[in-house]
């Protein structure tokens, strides 16, 4: 039996530095309200605080008239008084068959707000079946989520008869209408390159796509985007490598006007060189669902600074393990990888997700942290709960970064890896977005599926009542 306790804010004490900060983490919210499951979630804030409003997506399996494969799920929420949200779920129209749409299935959500509060959701779309088409859209709501606008085709290709495009990442500029957005192009000549389009007129269209790859860099994954400060401003789009020896590597592109154009690939390196990444073990030791260590990337625009972070393989007892890395010269060099979270156990971490307060006053990092003995690094019984830390982007201990210790932001658990698609899939991510007041993290949590529930394994893996849902809360820094 899982431990549970009460879903009430929690107040604790950080260190960071040698302050003490009170952290309040708020009350869970349900987002959304479906016995199927939901994952891969993504998340946009805007306004002020007491009236603000948040977009957030996942991978959606709700029934829609009894279609309940996968959707490009939307929940809207609605900020009605300092911290209380009140949230509205939908689909991304013309995306899905269960939307409205032409193409089977459709999921890797990723959403990103501009400056002046307009919404942008990036949707992968596919099919299951014949003609097997797939294609990446952004769709785009000028009134807070009320309503979206046609999707408008990014990228497109075949399932299983040509390149397939993958993993889209999204940004939106703070100080013009532009859009950017990266994925990965699976099949053709070079088997997985990263590929770049971006709007000029906030969505409308979209360019040509720009391909990022160096000869014999056949196999690259997990890109991730973010905007930077200028006018024109700097665009950086950051992936990992397979190719490299040893593996893996991470690769940043950098644009100084807007994305027209893009400097020459650079290998993120260190003082001692290039950064080795040591993919973590997929999956977990305890665990069956698939995980990864692809870099997330985010821009501090007070001061221009980038930082990554990812899930490292340390060693064997150590497998799974969040670092961090800045670089304050447009990353032309970086500092070494420093552990951000739970750096005193050996138990595993893993989709991490960061965000910057827009004046730059604090880092915020999510990931999951599994509930292990200390010494086996494995994640036991594929048990895990949210963690969140913070940085105010000044502090140091020897001469690392001064990350406040980890709090657990689901006030019920721990959450269970097992639940959903026989074990098998918890999505590839997490989603935060960061005011200057307030963190909101938007996950994936079991706390509704009890043992009594139905778990129908298949070889589809389809669910029947396994309820993975999106949850959502406010931090108080």
């Amino acid at each position: 039996m899982k431990k549970r306790w009460l879903a009430v804010a929690t107040v604790a004490a950080v260190l960071i530095g040698s302050v003490v900060l009170a952290l309040v983490v708020g009350v869970n919210q349900q987002v959304t309200p479906s016995t199927r499951p939901q994952n891969e979630t993504t998340i946009g804030v805007f306004g002020t605080l007491g009236s603000r409003t948040a977009i957030g997506g996942a991978n959606d399996y709700a029934d829609v008239g009894g279609d309940n494969r996968a959707g490009c799920g939307v929940y809207r929420g609605i900020e009605s008084g300092t911290d209380n949200w009140a949230w509205t779920t939908g689909f991304i129209p013309d995306t899905s068959a269960k939307a409205g749409g032409t193409f089977d299935v459709a999921g890797d959500p990723v959403v990103a707000v501009d400056g002046s509060g307009i919404f942008y959701y990036a949707c992968l779309a596919s099919d299951t079946t014949r003609p097997f088409r797939a294609r990446i859209t952004v769709s785009t709501s000028t009134n807070g989520g009320a309503s979206w606008g046609s999707p408008v085709q990014v990228a497109r290709g075949s399932g299983r008869l040509g390149p397939f495009p993958d993993k889209p990442s999204l940004a939106a500029d703070q100080d013009n209408s532009n859009v950017y957005i990266a994925w990965t192009r699976f099949g053709g000549a070079v088997r997985a390159p990263i590929q770049f389009a971006r709007s000029t007129d906030g969505g409308v269209t979209f360019s040509r796509a720009r391909t990022f790859s160096l000869i014999g860099f056949s196999a690259n994954q997990g890109s991730s985007i973010a905007e930077g400060t200028g006018t024109p401003g700097n665009v950086y789009v950051a992936f990992e490598n397979f190719n490299t020896v040893p593996c893996c590597s991470f690769w940043l592109a950098k644009s100084t006007d807007d994305g027209a154009t893009f400097s020459s690939l650079v290998e993120v390196a260190d003082g001692g060189g290039p950064i080795v990444v040591h993919d973590i073990p997929s999956p977990l030791a305890g665990a069956s669902f698939r995980v990864n260590s692809f870099p997330q990337l985010a821009v501090n625009r007070s001061n221009g600074d980038l930082y990554i972070v990812w899930a490292e393989n340390v060693s064997s007892s150590n497998p799974a393990e969040i670092k961090f890395i800045r670089s304050t010269d447009g990353g032309a060099t970086w500092s070494a990888p420093a552990c951000v979270g739970d750096c005193a156990t050996a138990s595993a971490q893993f989709f991490p997700a960061i965000s910057v307060a827009p004046n730059g006053s604090r880092i915020d990092v999510v990931y999951y942290g599994c509930v292990s003995a200390a010494s086996s690094g494995a994640c036991d019984n594929a048990e895990f709960n949210l963690r969140y830390v913070s940085w105010d982007g000044t502090t140091f201990v020897s001469g690392n970064p001064a990350f406040s210790s980890p709090v657990t932001v689901n006030s019920v658990g721990p959450i269970d890896g097992g639940v959903g698609f026989c074990g098998q899939f918890f999505g590839d991510y997490n989603g935060v977005a960061s005011t200057n007041d307030r963190a909101y993290p938007l996950w994936t949590d079991t706390r509704n599926f009890s043992a009594g529930d139905p778990r129908i394994c298949n070889p589809g893996m389809v669910p029947v009542d396994d309820n993975q849902d999106v949850y959502f809360a406010a931090i108080t820094p």
